[in-house]
């Protein structure tokens, strides 16, 4: 378990291969993380909605093959048992993913400098996304890697024929391009400027 100002995550570690998911043990184990974090010891902090999942793995090309369902063992993880699922790498850029998500007030300030040439997002839409282009195009914030989103995002503009805009670190785009394909046009956070930028990320 990790938990930060106002979400209670479940913390999976993959090492360098994927897992198969005993799916009635983590609805499980999340029943009780709400049940006894969110609803017992610390309701006034944490909602029943609060409680998300973290994959640590050595190698990022393992978030491909989880997009991808890989052996038909993934679906767990994209189902929207969860809503939201981030995949982090064990290395300094994981940790740099994992402040973000774990500071409410940083989270805040990098998602407005992202959208500031952007529209709001259409209120009330089952679309998966944080706003839209000046013409149009719905825009996901996917650098916290959230698979399900990434997913869902993915899956509505193939439904609706539809492009759209992700926006990701750098290295996020190989793997996420892969996965999307030619309906999302990926631009990038340059991680090394971000982080000579940001002074806060090295400490």
């Amino acid at each position: 378990m990790l938990l930060s100002d106002t979400r209670a995550y479940i913390v999976y570690n993959l090492g360098d291969h994927l897992m198969k998911w005993a799916y009635k043990s983590e609805m499980r184990v999340k029943a009780q993380v709400s049940d006894i974090i969110c609803r017992q010891r610390f309701p006034r902090q944490y909602s029943t909605g609060a409680v998300r999942g973290i994959i640590f793995a050595n190698n990022i090309e393992l978030a491909y093959d989880i997009l991808a369902n890989k052996g038909n063992k993934q679906y767990f993880i994209l189902d929207g048992s969860y809503e939201n699922f981030h995949f982090l790498t064990n290395d300094t850029k994981g940790e740099t993913i994992l402040k973000i998500l774990c500071d409410t007030q940083l989270r805040e300030n990098l998602n407005d400098i992202l959208k500031e040439d952007l529209k709001p997002p259409i209120m009330g839409s089952l679309f998966e996304h944080d706003a839209m282009t000046r013409d149009g195009k719905p825009v996901l914030l996917a650098y916290d890697c959230d698979l399900r989103r990434i997913s869902s995002f993915e899956s509505m503009l193939s439904i609706q024929a539809k492009t759209g805009v992700l926006i990701c670190f750098d290295f996020q785009s190989n793997i996420i391009g892969r996965f999307c394909g030619e309906r999302v046009k990926i631009q990038t956070i340059d991680y090394e400027k971000m982080k000579r930028s940001w002074s806060f990320f090295e400490s």
